[in-house]
């Protein structure tokens, strides 16, 4: 289990969203580090998340982007549904997965990057917002691996 401590330092993230992404990330297959990772980067656990850009939720999912991909019934029903803390987190994983297998430049820890800016994040004009991102999150990573390790 990882710190309660640390995370609540960080953010006010409730002991079940916790539980709720260590137990989705598992049985994704996915490790739960980077998913705590990327959402407290993402929106500090704030499943209410939104953004001028069309993400929502806190993961960040991006309707305008995903809605069709996950067979949503519109823009709308996906924004809704992504402020549900064990869908924003399902799909997200989802996507995570599919870029994974998908793109060769998102493998590892590029990951990060195409989570951030898509599959084709290499040609952004965000480029450098884009690998910044890739870096918190990395960063983010190596501290709550440290916290985990220590909890142990």
């Amino acid at each position: 289990m990882f710190s309660l401590f640390l995370i609540a330092a960080m953010s006010t993230v409730p002991s079940s969203f916790i539980n709720l992404i260590e137990t989705k990330a598992m049985f994704e297959g996915v490790d739960p580090v980077e998913i705590f990772a990327i959402a407290y980067i993402e929106s500090r656990f704030d499943r209410k998340a939104s953004s001028h850009t069309g993400d929502y939720g806190m993961m960040q999912v991006n309707c305008r982007v995903w809605w069709k991909h996950f067979q949503f019934a519109s823009q709308k029903q996906c924004r809704r549904l992504m402020l549900h803390p064990e869908l924003n987190i399902h799909y997200a994983i989802q996507i995570i997965k599919l870029y994974r297998k998908k793109y060769k430049q998102c493998i590892d820890q590029q990951i990060y990057y195409c989570y951030n800016g898509g599959p084709g994040w290499q040609r952004s004009k965000n480029r450098d917002r884009i690998k910044h991102y890739g870096d918190r999150v990395k960063q983010m990573i190596k501290i709550f691996k440290k916290t985990r390790k220590n909890d142990v």
